[in-house]
């Protein structure tokens, strides 16, 4: 409100737990979007062993994204959540700036997705290159923001993975959207 002082965020009372469930209920949203998406896009094209195998690299990335979010990042917020007497400024800076590239990440991975699953095998335009390693990077950076947030620690293998993704990024567009979503999986 205008004319007031700011709160501080050292004065937020966050429960971690819920905090750390309603976040990951957003992102379970963002993931199932990417794969009605995926699926709408599927189901215009002819089914054939290529288009299955498209489709699953696709489906892949996106149980892959799922996977290295929940597998160990949102339990251990919400256990380190709630045993912290910083709430409010860990709640800000996990759940909110860190979540920021985490969706941009899985939005811009369901485009790269979509440019998969419509030209699998022509060669890469810029675009599909930007979309098909820049979508797991942005959310390979915003986990990597969320888990050192949470643990203190910079997870090595996400930034292995970005510097990964980079280099497929520059060697794009020699290569087709399939190889590349394969991949992108690999990276990540």
């Amino acid at each position: 409100t205008p004319g007031l002082d700011r709160s501080k965020a050292a004065d937020w009372k966050v429960n971690g737990a819920h905090m750390a469930e309603r976040c990951a209920l957003f992102i379970i949203i963002c993931i199932g979007e990417t794969i009605l998406v995926s699926g709408r896009v599927f189901s215009e094209t002819a089914v054939t062993a290529a288009s299955l195998a498209v489709f699953a690299v696709g489906f892949l990335k996106t149980l892959v994204l799922w996977w290295i979010y929940f597998r160990f990042g949102r339990a251990r917020a919400a256990h380190v959540m709630t045993h912290s007497d910083q709430t409010g400024a860990l709640a800000r800076l996990a759940f909110t700036y860190a979540h920021i590239p985490i969706v941009v990440g899985i939005i811009v991975s369901a485009v790269g997705t979509e440019f998969l699953l419509a030209h699998p095998y022509d060669p890469a335009s810029w675009k599909e290159v930007t979309a098909l390693t820049g979508g797991p990077a942005i959310y390979l950076v915003g986990t990597l923001l969320f888990k050192r947030a949470v643990s203190g620690r910079w997870p090595l293998s996400h930034g292995a993975g970005v510097v990964f993704l980079a280099a497929i990024a520059i060697a794009g567009q020699a290569l087709t959207p399939i190889l590349i979503g394969v991949l992108a999986v690999l990276a990540l």
